[in-house]
C-alpha cells in the first residue's frame, strides 16, 4: 500500500540530505565536519524527517545580537580551526572565543551574510519542494488507482 508515494519519500529523501551537505560546503559553513557528518533523513509513509546537530539553525538562520552563545563550543570552533590573532590582548584561544561571543552577542553570526544566516535549510526546501509536490501527486494518483485495480 502507498508503495509508490514511500518510493517517491526515499528518493527526495537522499536529494535532500545531498543537496543541503553541498549547500553548506557551498557556503564554507563547514568547520569541524561536525555540522555536515550530523545530516540526516529518514522517511515515515507520509513524510521525510531533516535531522542534525543542535546548531544548525543557528548556522542557517543566523543568531541576532542578544545573547552571548556558549564560549566552550565557540571555543571548540577557535581551536578546531586553529585561529591566531593579529591582537596581542586575544592571543589565547580562550581569549578569542570570549571575544567572538561577545561579537556574537553585540552583532549576532556570520557577518559575511549580513548577520542572516547560511540559509541552506530554505534553499534547498525553494529548490525541491516544486517537483516533489508533484511528483507526491503522481505517485499518490498511482498507487490509489493500483489499490482500486486491486479491490475491484
Amino acid at each position: 500500500m502507498a508503495k509508490k508515494v514511500r518510493q517517491i519519500l526515499e528518493e527526495y529523501k537522499d536529494k535532500i540530505v545531498s543537496q543541503i551537505k553541498d549547500r553548506i560546503i557551498q557556503r564554507d559553513l563547514v568547520a569541524s565536519r561536525d555540522l555536515l557528518d550530523s545530516i540526516s533523513a529518514e522517511t515515515t509513509d507520509r513524510s521525510i524527517i531533516v535531522s542534525a546537530i543542535d546548531y544548525a539553525t543557528f548556522v542557517d538562520e543566523g543568531r541576532g545580537p542578544g545573547r552571548r552563545p556558549p564560549v566552550n563550543k565557540i571555543l571548540e570552533w577557535v581551536e578546531f580551526k586553529n585561529l591566531e590573532s593579529n591582537n596581542d590582548k586575544y592571543k589565547k584561544h580562550r581569549d578569542m572565543a570570549w571575544a567572538i561571543a561577545n561579537g556574537i552577542a553585540k552583532f549576532g553570526t556570520i557577518k559575511r551574510f549580513d548577520y542572516q544566516g547560511g540559509d541552506f535549510i530554505d534553499y534547498v526546501n525553494d529548490n525541491i519542494v516544486a517537483s516533489l509536490t508533484e511528483e507526491l501527486q503522481d505517485g499518490y494518483l498511482e498507487d490509489l488507482n493500483n489499490e482500486l485495480d486491486v479491490n475491484s
